[in-house]
């Protein structure tokens, strides 16, 4: 499978082809690919163990930008990008009280305003770092659509030689501009980024309603459950 790019002219850019994937209830894709609760806006409920997570490897990318449509360009986000990413996030994170399950999801004004103060200080101190890529399509007078990558550090394994993983996360489209391609685009940007952090897989753990998404994309369900549980929390005894 090649994911395929538009240039301003409207000419075909063939990024790097999928290759394997490892396994999670998440998806993957070898730069390998794999996916997160987060991955998409609110309102798609995750279903019971994570769905999955995927792998792929990639060839590097030597363009810090590329044009998907005559005003757009998928790029590195800068520190100027801030409240827009923080205005696109809340797509994904702010909810409602029937949503109060999802740990994820900020149904209070104090949830709202805590994760917005949390996003902004760890996008000041991260947007730069040379192991964090967000990746933005940006349109003339605003952000149409971003998505983040975190290089992970882990205990190397047979699909992960290096224990180097691109986690992505955040993948978010402007409800006015989905359609068009463009969460594919910025996708495919934080895979040429990995290829040159020297990441052996990507994983992302998505919501049910990404399911069809990731799988076109070449992202391969695997089996293992993910659980979350705060560290803070008290114990008994």
């Amino acid at each position: 499978m090649q994911a395929v790019g538009r240039t301003a002219a409207g000419s075909a850019r063939h990024l790097p082809a999928a290759h394997q994937l490892a396994h999670r209830p998440g998806r993957h894709r070898t730069i390998p690919r794999q996916r997160h609760a987060e991955s998409l806006r609110r309102g798609h409920r995750p279903p019971g163990p994570c769905p999955g997570r995927g792998l792929h490897p990639l060839r590097p990318s030597q363009e810090d930008s590329v044009t998907t449509a005559t005003d757009t360009v998928v790029r590195r986000a800068e520190p100027g990008d801030i409240d827009e990413l923080i205005r696109l996030r809340a797509f994904l994170l702010d909810g409602d009280e029937e949503q109060a399950s999802l740990p994820y999801i900020a149904t209070t004004p104090e949830a709202r305003r805590a994760w917005r103060a949390g996003y902004r200080a760890w996008l000041t101190e991260k947007v730069s770092h040379e192991d964090v890529f967000v990746s933005v399509a940006a349109g003339p007078d605003r952000l149409r659509a971003c998505a983040i990558s975190v290089i992970d550090q882990r205990p190397p394994s047979p699909a992960q030689p290096n224990g180097r993983v691109a986690w992505m996360q955040t993948l978010v489209t402007d409800p006015r501009d989905r359609g068009q391609g463009l969460a594919t685009a910025v996708i495919d940007r934080l895979f040429e980024w990995a290829v040159t952090r020297g990441a052996d897989v990507a994983m992302m753990q998505s919501s049910s309603g990404a399911v069809e998404f990731h799988r076109r994309a070449g992202w391969q369900l695997s089996e293992e459950g993910l659980y979350h549980r705060p560290v803070t929390a008290s114990r008994e005894g």
